[in-house]
């Protein structure tokens, strides 16, 4: 083949046990996709997922080169899920992720990812700074106070005090209450026009 002699050169770089195969792979992926189009390098991106050495920025140059390269947006956010179920505790790849959905202009989808991340409970909270930082500058430049996802609760409505919270749950449901009913005002304005017996007070 051809390029017989270069595959055979990254092959014996990347099986060498002292060494980072990441940057290797992530060359090799490109060269794989100049010199022998897409599916060549999706190979190769296939023999680094299969590397237990293999870091996180292998997962998204294979995205990028699927974004920018073959123009294929769903593949290229496959694979950076597919790299967060692995690399899920590590933040620079989340902000790798980030990055891509905010370039995308997928606000809500962007906010979903921000959300996933710190609520999953695999990123340190001393680790999570920089995400916290993010997620404020993207709220700040984009969000909206109307938005659901601003408020505690669903509906864009913020709960009530918590003593009225309080009150709220042990009352009966809304439907238990059937009229007739007094009506307040008539009633007040009888009670103060009422004059009372001598002796009564």
């Amino acid at each position: 083949m051809k390029y017989e002699k270069v595959h055979t050169i990254y092959k014996r770089f990347l099986a060498m046990q002292d060494t980072d195969p990441t940057l290797g792979y992530i060359q090799y992926m490109k060269f794989a996709r100049r010199a022998e189009g897409i599916k060549s390098a999706r190979l190769v991106f296939k023999m680094a997922r299969e590397n237990n050495k293999t870091k996180y920025q292998v997962y998204v140059a294979a995205a990028l080169m699927e974004y920018y390269c073959s123009k294929e947006k769903n593949v290229a956010l496959k694979i950076f899920e597919l790299g967060l179920k692995k690399y899920g505790g590590h933040p620079e790849y989340a902000l790798c992720y980030m990055d891509f959905m905010s370039h995308l202009n997928e606000d809500n989808n962007t906010r979903v990812l921000y959300e996933r991340s710190l609520s999953s409970g695999q990123i340190l909270p001393e680790k999570s700074i920089e995400i916290w930082s993010r997620f404020l500058a993207f709220e700040s430049e984009v969000g909206d106070l109307a938005l659901p996802g601003s408020h505690p609760v669903s509906g864009g409505e913020f709960p009530p005090p918590p003593a009225a919270g309080s009150l709220l749950t042990v009352l009966p449901p809304p439907e238990c209450f059937h009229g007739p009913f007094v009506m307040m005002d008539k009633f007040i304005e009888h009670m103060k026009n009422l004059t009372l017996p001598e002796g009564i007070i």
